[in-house]
């Protein structure tokens, strides 16, 4: 699974929380955050992989 998912780490409840990539919504984040989001989501909904 690590291999074809990016995760990232989020803070929920005061911890570290590793998410993937593709399923996090931005909630409250800046521009540059939103796009890096869907960038990746349309990477992923194209098939591409690295």
């Amino acid at each position: 699974m690590c291999e074809s998912e990016a995760f990232v780490w989020i803070r929920w409840n005061k911890r570290k929380l590793a998410v993937p990539l593709a399923q996090l919504v931005p909630l409250a984040s800046d521009e540059m955050t939103r796009q890096a989001i869907a960038d990746w989501q349309y990477w992923q909904d194209r098939g591409y992989q690295f």
